[in-house]
């Protein structure tokens, strides 16, 4: 749950920028919408949904706000194959979720006191146990985003310090990647 609403949101601000680059032919961005409502902000006014939709409804019309108001109910959004530029498609790949295997919750409190354990996971498999004590910060961000990165957490337990290492992942989703088409030469790609 710590990144859903990132990823959710980088997601909603490439199809906006996407379409918007598309239905202008390239003249507008994302930017534009983005430099309308700090424009606002400078000028006094306080920002609500209303100034982004209006702002959604001068560039993409009606069906910007909809589609807006649709990622706000937590509907699925998926950018185009083509939303980060003509040299790059979307694919779908199987990749193992992220998977902590306790509480995430924990790693955010000032004394990180692990409960939650799951049942099998790798977790606890490699021998963490509820009740055992966090002692260092655990960044996750690099974790998360590779495959293969390995968490290692400083465990007190019992009076005891102990180091447990193991891989966070768990079961193995389809999930939408990018990537370089490469039959496209580089210097056809824009850059």
């Amino acid at each position: 749950m710590r990144t859903i609403a990132y990823d959710r949101g980088a997601l909603y601000f490439a199809i906006v920028d996407d379409e918007v680059r598309k239905a202008s032919r390239g003249k507008h961005s994302l930017d534009d919408l983005m430099l309308g409502i700090l424009e606002r902000q400078r000028s006094g006014k306080e920002i609500d949904v209303a100034d982004w939709e209006e702002l959604l409804r001068q560039y993409l019309g009606q069906p910007g706000v909809e589609r807006f108001r649709a990622f706000m109910r937590g509907e699925l959004e998926v950018p185009a194959s083509d939303a980060f530029g003509r040299c790059f498609r979307r694919i779908t790949k199987p990749l193992r979720r992220y998977e902590l295997g306790f509480e995430p919750a924990v790693l955010i409190e000032p004394k990180r006191i692990v409960r939650g354990l799951v049942a099998g996971s790798a977790a606890e498999q490699a021998g963490v146990r509820n009740g055992d004590e966090i002692t260092k910060p655990i960044p996750q961000d690099r974790i998360q985003g590779t495959q293969g990165q390995k968490l290692t957490l400083a465990i007190r337990r019992a009076g005891k310090d102990l180091t447990i290492t193991y891989l966070p992942r768990g079961e193995v989703v389809s999930a939408y990647q990018w990537e370089r088409i490469p039959e496209i030469p580089e210097a056809a790609c824009g850059h």
